[in-house]
């Protein structure tokens, strides 16, 4: 596949051959094809080449690359303006599906936003508005429109008249979280919020469904207060999709009770085993556990923290099946160790099938759901009001700070950030999280401080995404924003991606949702870290709990954006306090490899928390929030 081919299509007018390879385009995109070829690193260091899509290529500039981006976006207009443009319903699910892919084409593009589209074919018009005389203009419209549009949607005439169809465009718009790239799109985004909390909650989400949970998943990054109203919101859409699978009532168990745990990922070599195998193992000890989860999550070595093993589909096409596989081994608890990375999960969770249904915060947000009864958080900081950020009951555990902490098996212990030497140097600010943690809040303190700096500053992005158009629509962004002075490193390799994260001078975290890995990065590499501290959500907290493991005032945390430059001004202008910042980040270190050197994981008051806590629920020590 090649953009030449495509293009050769549209010029001899071969519609049906573009239109096939056309989806087959969008579809290798939604399935992850890589779009930028060249040599990549995989994470075991084995260097591999991807073909992409010619001329895009790793190695081209973003302005070569970009070129090629706009030829693609003219292929998609001339197919959308053919007269003879037919589309079945699988078709238009699609492209009203792939929108997020649609949007950072034709914004990489010169036309901004699909608008145009309707522009030529005379269903808008900037002065006059939309003319919409057909069925088939209401679907154009609805496929044509994006958050950057400049078109606002008349959404209540919409809602009417294609519910069903509406709400596949508001879901589309919805799932462009990792990255809104213009005000309007801002604008766009808020009004797209709003409207999809109005939606009747009996419409079928079928072809959706995947884009739900990630959005249900994905909102608790977005830099708006009231974020979580989208997962209330999808929790009733799949409640009122779905037969009501509900087969038990809450209440008391036995002493002895029978455990399901639901999985999401738990191979031995995953995060997610490393954090949760030494809970899981001492469940087994006391009580009978099945492991519910798709076999291509486990493997011989987690299988043995359970009793019983049932594997699901990863997407399965009844959830009613499932429901009966769960009932047949009728638990008197279910423990969802995560929640969101996962469809069925999250569908079934939004069901009553155990009287206890407990939650861990391996994602750091409530489920806001009412068959959720307990959350475990364990080595959270006392202090905060977890409760208050949270719908289900929260079960805190205190445990030694350095038993969940693990090294990376690429560790190279005698990599360090350097020290500001030279009043003329370039500093390097490091902003080491991935794409959708970067608001625009953080980018602009970024520009605020470059921009307040006597000395350049280089920002490097490590934003650890490589799917569809993404990483240049987000090169793109940086470009507008900053002109120059920054750089953005492609997914690699552990080992390289330290090499490269250790040139630079300081780390900002980002905000609302903080970092975890990444701050024991930054302290293995003795690299400061600066980062904004807040209580209004569990993920904005994350960054304050990890730095203070390794130092008792918690790093260098802040109120505000204004204070977090104004010490790194500090810092760029003041070698000393630089200096004085990196000694500090030294002691972090000591502390961190001091207890990993101490710390077994075999440790009890590590093990026992997950045991303990149903021990608490068993007993009826604690009983779940009122709703």
């Amino acid at each position: 596949m090649s953009i030449f081919s495509l293009e050769k299509k549209v010029f001899t007018r071969n519609e049906e051959a573009l239109k096939k390879e056309l989806f087959e385009l969008l579809d290798g995109i939604e399935r992850g094809k890589v779009v930028l070829g060249g040599q990549k690193l995989s994470n075991d260091e084995q260097t591999g080449i991807s073909s992409g899509i010619p001329p895009l290529h790793i190695s081209a500039s973003f302005f070569e690359n970009q070129n090629s981006v706009q030829r693609i976006a003219t292929v998609i207009t001339a197919f959308l303006c053919s007269p003879s443009l037919t589309l079945t319903q699988n078709e238009l699910y699609k492209l009203l599906l792939y929108k997020t892919h649609l949007t950072d084409i034709f914004y990489l593009s010169d036309f901004g936003s699909m608008d145009h589209i309707l522009l030529y074919r005379d269903l808008w018009n900037p002065e006059s508005g939309l003319t919409l005389k057909s069925d088939s203009d209401v679907l154009l419209l609805l496929i044509c429109w994006t958050v950057n549009s400049q078109i606002r949607l008349p959404f209540d005439v919409l809602q009417s008249q294609v519910p069903q169809y509406l709400m596949l465009t508001l879901t589309a718009a919805l799932y462009q979280f990792e990255q809104i790239q213009t005000e309007r799109g801002f604008s766009n985004f808020r009004e797209v919020f709003d409207h999809f909390l109005t939606l009747p909650e009996n419409l079928d989400i079928s072809v959706c469904k995947v884009m739900l949970i990630n959005i249900w998943m994905g909102c608790s990054y977005w830099d708006i207060p009231d974020r979580h109203a989208i997962k209330v919101k999808i929790n009733r859409l799949i409640r009122g999709s779905l037969p009501d699978l509900s087969t038990r009532s809450a209440g008391p168990v036995n002493k002895k009770p029978k455990i399901a745990v639901m999985l999401e990922r738990y191979r031995s070599e995953h995060a997610v085993y490393r954090c949760f195998h030494s809970h899981i193992s001492e469940l087994k000890k006391n009580y009978d556990v099945c492991f519910f989860v798709n076999e291509n999550d486990v493997d011989d070595i987690s299988r043995e923290d359970a009793h019983h093993c049932v594997y699901v589909e990863s997407n399965p096409k009844s959830l009613k099946k499932l429901a009966n596989q769960v009932n047949h081994y009728r638990p008197d608890i279910i423990l969802y160790l995560s929640l969101g990375m996962n469809i069925w999960t999250v569908q079934l969770a939004n069901f009553r099938l155990a009287p206890i249904q407990v939650m861990g915060y391996g994602h750091p947000a409530s489920a806001y759901m009412e068959t959720i009864d307990y959350g475990f958080l364990v080595g959270w900081l006392p202090g905060p009001d977890y409760q208050s950020m949270c719908k289900e009951r929260v079960i805190q555990f205190e445990i030694d700070p350095g038993n969940d902490i693990e090294l990376h098996a690429q560790t190279d212990l005698s990599i360090r950030s350097p020290a500001i030497e030279s009043s003329t140097e370039t500093i390097r600010v490091a902003i080491n999280s991935s794409l959708m943690k970067i608001s625009d809040r953080v980018l602009h303190a970024c520009k605020l401080l470059r921009d307040n700096s006597d000395k350049p500053i280089e920002f490097h992005f490590f934003p650890a995404h490589q799917r569809g158009f993404k990483p240049l629509a987000f090169e793109r962004k940086l470009f507008e924003i900053f002109g120059e002075g920054f750089a953005v490193h492609a997914p690699c390799a552990y080992r390289a991606y330290m090499e490269k994260l250790s040139r630079c001078h300081f780390a900002i975290g980002t905000f609302p949702f903080g970092g975890t890995n990444t701050n024991t990065d930054s302290v293995i590499l003795g690299q400061p870290k600066l980062y904004l501290k807040s209580e209004g959500d569990l993920a904005e907290l994350t960054d304050y709990c990890n730095f203070m493991r390794f130092d008792e005032t918690g790093g260098f945390s802040f109120d505000s954006e204004l204070e977090l430059i104004a010490t790194a001004i500090i810092w760029i202008h003041n070698p000393f306090e630089h200096e004085e910042a990196k000694r500090r980040v030294e002691k972090m270190r000591d502390k961190l490899l001091n207890t990993l050197s101490t710390s077994s994981s075999e440790n009890r008051a590590w093990n026992l928390s997950y045991l303990h806590g149903i021990e608490k629920l068993t007993s009826g020590e604690i009983n779940p929030v009122q709703r």
